[in-house]
């Protein structure tokens, strides 16, 4: 069943266990705050249930876990183990949506991360990454829900990336406001990008350039640059 899936993956329904069988194929579960997230500490078996976590409302402005936006961004965060096994993740519930068994000795050795997969092992790191940045939790035990996609950066994650990508990733965010926005959303959406901008160190000049690169209207740009970099540097005085 489903042979054409990777070695490593095996599909749920294959499972001769009766977790495996009585498990649900996806969770839709409210998030905890992400600064209340740590590592689930539990003892990886050498076959781990993996199902989809849905989370409909982060669901719909998320990004693929092989996306650019991943890559670019979520990368140096994650760290390449954990975003390469995420990405594998996201390919075996592509091909088994309602969840499959992923034998994890053979993962950890196509990771690059040796014969280990227990506590303390680069494997089991790699799965502590996924729920301390809040992409994958343990519902069960042998269970591992996860993300079928990746939200985007908070802004404390942001400003920990270099610089030029910082700069990318606002311009990355100016994208988002679709044509039928509001021009509340608009007035929102442009300020927060000028205050990003100007805590990275633009001035009003550049910021109102880039405002009108990003299609902005022209009367929103000056003024919001400006409201912005007095906004910042009044708060930066008085601390």
């Amino acid at each position: 069943m489903l042979a054409h899936l990777d070695p490593y993956l095996s599909p749920a329904l294959d499972d001769p266990s009766p977790a495996a069988a009585a498990a649900p194929s996806t969770l839709t579960l409210l998030p905890p705050p992400l600064d209340e997230v740590r590592p689930t500490p539990f003892e990886i078996p050498a076959r781990l249930h993996v199902l989809a976590w849905n989370d409909p409302d982060r669901d719909l402005l998320g990004h693929d876990p092989r996306s650019v936006y991943v890559e670019r961004f979520w990368l140096g965060t994650l760290g390449p183990s954990s975003t390469w096994l995420l990405r594998m993740l996201a390919y075996g519930l592509e091909m088994a949506p309602d969840g499959f068994v992923m034998d994890c000795p053979s993962t950890a050795r196509m990771l690059g991360l040796g014969e280990r997969f227990q506590r303390n092992s680069a494997f089991a790191k790699a799965l502590d990454r996924l729920t301390l940045f809040h992409l994958a939790l343990t519902p069960a035990v042998g269970e591992f829900a996860v993300r079928r996609f990746v939200p985007w950066l908070t802004r404390r994650s942001v400003v920990r990336l270099p610089v030029e990508l910082q700069h990318e990733h606002v311009a990355w965010e100016a994208q988002r406001l679709g044509p039928a926005a509001s021009a509340d959303e608009h007035r929102r959406r442009a300020a927060q990008l000028a205050v990003s901008m100007v805590r990275m160190g633009d001035d009003v000049a550049g910021v109102e350039r880039a405002l009108a690169q990003w299609k902005f209207h022209p009367s929103m740009c000056r003024p919001t640059a400006e409201w912005a970099w007095e906004a910042v540097h009044g708060q930066l005085d008085q601390e």
